[in-house]
Parts: C-alpha cells; structure tokens; sequence
C-alpha cells in the first residue's frame, strides 16, 4: 500500500490504468497537485493523507471516485 508514499518531490501522477488505490498509497506526497486516475473505482481511506496542496479541481477521475478522493483529501 505505500507505492508512493513520502515522494516528496512528485508534484503530478498520471496512470491510466489503476482502479483500486491502497491505502497510505501517497501518503505524505506533500507536493502532488495534479492526478489523473481515468480508470480508478476505489480509493481506500488515506489513500492521499497528507498531501497538502493536492486540491478537487486537479483530480481527473471518474466523477464518484473523484468524489471518494475529495472526501478522502483533508485539506480539500
């Protein structure tokens, strides 16, 4: 579940082919702004804690799983 966790220089993610994000999966990507996740169905709870300048309007997913990761999100 800690793909990406603590890359703190990875400021945007595109992966086309992904739908089930693991928790803590970017945990602490305190740089990502931008994702793109076309495919995602499931986005599991802290899935994105703790990346702080990641905001709703820069998620490109399907629009309820854009929805989970919103919620998911603290600081959105």
């Amino acid at each position: 579940g800690l793909a990406f966790a603590g890359c703190l220089s990875l400021t945007a993610v595109s992966i086309p082919s992904v739908c089930h994000v693991q928790s803590c999966a970017f945990f602490r990507c305190s740089k990502l702004e931008t994702i793109s996740l076309p495919s995602l169905e499931v986005a599991d709870r802290r899935a994105f804690e703790m990346c702080e300048r990641l905001s709703k309007n820069r998620i490109s997913a399907p629009a309820a799983a854009r929805n989970v990761i919103a919620n998911l999100v603290m600081w959105l």
